[in-house]
């Protein structure tokens, strides 16, 4: 999967480069993980925009409902 595919995926928040040999990274190859957040272990990593908003959205909402 290419950068401009992960908006096809409803599900994956995280996306991992597995495949950087081209320069552009728009060619880069990436594939989806199961992680809602950054693991501990050193890698190149991409998430949506939307999903992080979402988040951040939901937090200020219970934190308003506290």
């Amino acid at each position: 999967m290419k950068l401009k595919d992960i908006f096809s995926d409803n599900k994956t928040r995280v996306f991992v480069v597995t495949n950087q040999d081209e320069g552009d990274e728009r060619n880069w190859i990436i594939e989806p993980t199961d992680f809602d957040l950054l693991p501990e272990e050193e890698n190149i990593y991409y998430f949506k925009k939307s999903a992080i908003r979402n988040r951040l959205q939901a937090l200020r909402h219970s934190e308003k409902s506290e």
